[in-house]
């Protein structure tokens, strides 16, 4: 079993799902009408559940991969997602 932190990072997937993310948003400017645009941005972007899926399914990986092989508890396992998305005030 391998423990906490041997894994490598992968930073390169982390910016897809950077990118995946903007299209989505990108997505939702122009459907609101916050944005507007009638050349390849509104092309792209008039598929935002591309960006959606393509966002989850790399997501799911970086889970399993992350998680794989280590035994912990489903309490440590939402307790550590917890910790990544909540603000921490103490490094202010």
């Amino acid at each position: 079993m391998e423990s906490f932190g041997t894994r490598p990072r992968l930073p390169a997937l982390t910016s897809l799902r950077f990118f995946a993310a903007l299209h989505v948003v990108f997505f939702h400017l122009l459907a609101l009408k916050i944005l507007w645009s009638t050349g390849w941005l509104k092309q792209i972007s008039s598929i935002g559940y591309v960006g959606v899926s393509f966002f989850f399914v790399l997501s799911g990986f970086i889970l399993v991969y992350t998680y794989a092989g280590r035994e912990s508890t489903a309490i440590e396992f939402w307790r550590a997602r917890f910790a990544r998305i909540y603000p921490d005030s103490s490094s202010h």
